[in-house]
């Protein structure tokens, strides 16, 4: 629990529990319990450069669901990396639609980008 101390102001982050709640409920002219407020989670697609756990360059699609896509390919194919063939209702067939990143994340990509060596 985190509390503090309300003539200085000072924040005591992690305190034990009950140490903390004893705290409060003793003295509640001098302490009070932090309430963390969650940071609000993003409403739209968040892009990066990284790398996967193999040591490869990647495109990262961080998704506001949480899930997280991986582009690894030539800076050439991320344009078209993270699109997928769905079906259009109202063209009645299917088409290939998704996200596509931002021109400077391709950019940034394409400078860290090497070939995979064949072997």
């Amino acid at each position: 629990m985190d509390i503090t101390v309300t003539r200085t102001g000072k924040t005591f982050y992690q305190v034990d529990s009950a140490a903390a709640a004893l705290l409060v409920e003793a003295f509640p002219s001098h302490f009070e319990r932090v309430m963390r407020v969650a940071p609000p989670r993003p409403t739209e697609p968040q892009w990066g450069v990284g790398r996967t756990a193999g040591g490869q360059t990647c495109i990262v699609l961080d998704l506001p669901s949480g899930e997280k896509r991986l582009f690894v390919g030539t800076p050439d194919e991320a344009a078209t990396g993270f699109k997928y063939r769905q079906w259009d209702a109202e063209k009645q067939e299917h088409v290939f639609d998704g996200p596509v990143p931002p021109p400077e994340i391709i950019e940034h990509y394409r400078s860290f980008w090497t070939p995979r060596p064949v072997t």
